[in-house]
Order: structure tokens, then sequence, then C-alpha cells
């Protein structure tokens, strides 16, 4: 299998949510944080019960966008606010194989996944706003464009041609 060529017009990489992204991670590479793990199940009748309570506010929304407005509502419930601006941000990762236009398959060697970040107000992220933040994750989601995937590709290609630095 052969990936598709991008296609042949240039893309803004100035303008790419996901480039601008890359690049400030990268900045700020800090040393090894100790991290711990935890394993959440939740059946197939509790998720379905939920997207039904929400709805209203985000009729097309999946179980993607209910749990992690769920459990971003809820970690910033627990940690307030990080910025001086009381906004609170989301690093999203999704993987684009099905979303390009010449659709890559899931057996392809290698990753496929675009990184953007989702911010909010602390107004759009109370905690009875379950609804608001998975609509507002499901437009961010399915906002994210096959140009913005190429745009990364090539700022990604760029940097290797100024010595692998990333």
């Amino acid at each position: 299998f052969k990936p598709p060529a991008p296609p042949d017009r240039k893309f803004s990489v100035n303008n790419s949510k996901s480039t601008s992204y890359l690049e400030a991670k990268l900045q700020k590479q800090t040393p090894s944080v100790k991290m711990s793990t935890a394993t959440f199940k939740f059946s197939d009748s509790v998720v379905k019960q939920c997207l039904s309570e929400i709805h209203d506010k985000c009729p097309d929304a999946s179980p993607f966008d209910l749990l992690a407005a769920l459990f971003w509502i809820r970690v910033v419930h627990l940690k307030g606010p990080k910025h001086d601006d009381h906004t609170h941000s989301l690093s999203l990762c999704v993987d684009f194989r099905r979303l390009l236009q010449e659709p890559l398959p899931y057996g392809y060697f290698g990753n496929a996944l675009n990184f953007s970040l989702l911010s909010l107000n602390e107004e759009e992220m109370d905690c009875s706003m379950l609804g608001r933040v998975a609509e507002l994750v499901h437009c961010h989601v399915s906002g994210l464009k096959e140009e913005e995937f190429w745009a990364t590709l090539h700022w990604l290609d760029l940097q290797k041609e100024e010595g692998g630095k990333y």
C-alpha cells in the first residue's frame, strides 16, 4: 500500500492549529513526569442513557464527545483554572485515516494522528453544562478538515529538512 500524495496546492503552515499545538508542546518539553493510570468501564446502556440526556444540546454527540466532556469537566472541577484568563484547555488526538479523501486503511504502518487544542472559558466549563461541553467537543472534532492534516504533515516534513529537530 502506498499512501496518497498530498494535493498539489500549498497549505498555510502558520495558520494550522495542529502545527501551532505541536510547536508549543515541543518547545515546552519537560523532564519525565510520573503518571498513574486508571481504567474506567462504561456499559453500552449507560453511554446510551447519557447520550439521550444530552440529546437536546448535541443530537449528533458520539460516545467520544460525551466521555471527553465528562472527564474534562470533572478534572477541571478538581483542579481549578490553570490559566490567568480562566480558560481550560483539552488536547485532543484524532486518528485521521478515515477523514482523508483517499482513506488510509487501519492496517497502514505508522501513525495517522492529529493533535489539536480546544480551549473553553470558565462559564462554558460549568459542571451543569455537560451537553454544551459535549457539543463543543463534537464541533471541534467534526470541524477538523483534511487541509489541517496535510498542513501538519507538510510542517513535519519541513522540520525533517531542517535537520530532523522534531
